[in-house]
Parts: C-alpha cells; sequence; structure tokens
C-alpha cells in the first residue's frame, strides 16, 4: 500500500468521524434524568420547560416526561388536553385500560403520561406530591384546582384517586357536594375495565353501567362525576353541550375546555 493510498484512507475516516460528530450533535438532546421535574429544576440542571428523562426514587427505568418550570418549583406534566397532538390533529383518549397504564401520545402535545409513571411519581420514598389542575374554558377565560396531597395506588388496587385539601378558583370537581359524586378515593375506569360502581347510574332520563364507555374516555369515576378532563375535545366554535367533553363542572356544566394540564410536584 503506497503511501499517498493511505493518506486517502486516513481523510476518508476523518471525514466520516467528522459527520458522525455532527449527527450526533444535531440531535435532540435530553437532560440527564433526575427523580420528578421537582428536583431536576432544584438542582439546576435544567432550566426551560421541555422533556426530560424522570426516574423516580426506587421505580422503574427512566421514562420521558414533559417538565414546567413556574415560580413555585418544577412540575411533571401528566396531562395535556388541547386538540393538538404530534400530527396536529386530537388525539383520541377513548382507550383501553393498558393504554392508560403504560400512556400515549407526545409529550410535547397532547398526552398520558401513563398510570404506572403517576403511581411512580406519587410512591417516592420521603416524597409529597401535590396536583395542579390547569384550565382554559372556550371563552379563553383561566382556571386552577390545587391540591397540597396527590397520590394513586398500583395497578393492582386500580390506581385509585387520593387527593388532599383543596384550593382554587373553579371549585373542587372531583368532591363537588354530593356523596354520589365523589371521586376522590375511587378506582380508575376504562371502558374494558368498568370499576365506576354504577349498577346502573342515572343521568337525567339515562341510565347506563359504564361511565368509561359513556364518557369515551379513561377517568376516575364514581356515578361518572362532576370532573372528567379525558373526555371528547371540542373546538371553541363548538364547545357547548356535549355529553361527552373536557369537563370540570363545578365550573360549567355545558361548556368543554379548550385545554387542560394535569402536573404534579414532589418534595
Amino acid at each position: 500500500m503506497n503511501r499517498c493510498f493511505q493518506f486517502k484512507i486516513i481523510a476518508l475516516c476523518l471525514c466520516i468521524l467528522g459527520i458522525q460528530q455532527c449527527l450526533i450533535k444535531a440531535e435532540p438532546q435530553v437532560p440527564d434524568e433526575g427523580h420528578d421535574c421537582t428536583k431536576i429544576f432544584a438542582e439546576g440542571s435544567y432550566t426551560s420547560n421541555g422533556p426530560s428523562l424522570v426516574k423516580p426514587i426506587k421505580s422503574l427505568p427512566p421514562f420521558l416526561a414533559f417538565c414546567e418550570s413556574r415560580a413555585d418549583g418544577g412540575w411533571t406534566v401528566i396531562q395535556r388536553r388541547n386538540g393538538r397532538g404530534a400530527d396536529g390533529n386530537p388525539v383520541s383518549f377513548y382507550r383501553p385500560w393498558l393504554d392508560y397504564k403504560n400512556g400515549f401520545g407526545d409529550v410535547n402535545y397532547e398526552h398520558w403520561l401513563g398510570l404506572d409513571y403517576i403511581y411512580a411519581l406519587t410512591h417516592q420514598e420521603g416524597k409529597t406530591c401535590q396536583l395542579r389542575v390547569d384550565m382554559v374554558d372556550c371563552q379563553n377565560q383561566q382556571g386552577y384546582a390545587l391540591y397540597d396531597n396527590f397520590s394513586i395506588d398500583s395497578e393492582k388496587d386500580l390506581y385509585r384517586l387520593h387527593l388532599g385539601k383543596y384550593e382554587g378558583n373553579r371549585g373542587d370537581a372531583f368532591r363537588a357536594n354530593a356523596y354520589s359524586k365523589e371521586q376522590d378515593g375511587y378506582p380508575f375506569s376504562t371502558y374494558d375495565n368498568d370499576n365506576d360502581g354504577c349498577n346502573p347510574c342515572i343521568g337525567g332520563d339515562i341510565a347506563f353501567n359504564n361511565c368509561a364507555e359513556s364518557k369515551t374516555s379513561g377517568w376516575w369515576y364514581s356515578d361518572c362525576g362532576l370532573s372528567d378532563l379525558n373526555g371528547d375535545w371540542h373546538n371553541q366554535a363548538q364547545c357547548i353541550g356535549w355529553a361527552s367533553a373536557v369537563y370540570w363542572e363545578t365550573w360549567s356544566s355545558y361548556r368543554s375546555l379548550l385545554s387542560t394540564e394535569l402536573k404534579v410536584k414532589c418534595t
């Protein structure tokens, strides 16, 4: 092999290596994992909103979640509804148990993080989690609900919901005023895994046995309840009068919400 040919081989290898390095740099870099978004922002390892690898204490392998920085700390987004999926269209939330267990959608757009991941976040040793619900109605008014203690049980116990003290400006739709509408303490339901306690439930002059099927979503139902943020999404021009919609009924019982986010802060 002559010297000229050797130089050509070396130059080619360097060129290939340079292209590989450029491709690596061009790929979006996901920050290193932390226990949750609260921890990631507190340590200063991540300073802007966006996806991050999260690994709760003593739990699953790392998973991708959307981290949001607020004045009161970092929050892990566990649900987003706004009619915009990764393809520009609304994401269907009428899905089976397995999808709600594992999560679906894109964390940058409409998505459900996954019940297993929510369980892992809210069962970190030595941590207490808050739940924040941010909402925008079809008149572009903003509202929120905040619960000072939030967790769900494992799949064995059907991801039962547990909420602490409420504060906010749109009412406590999870609890409301009637015992039959109490959703705090109830398990999760989907159309193929019905745990809502209806046998049957009555809505107006309609009787039904499966809230998830009637409302076309998965949620913590009790007699269907007054909150369902996973119902059918409707745009601003068509937000009024749907039986299945994105509802927080202590705010409005007939206008579907334009956007919602559920997020968790664990300290």
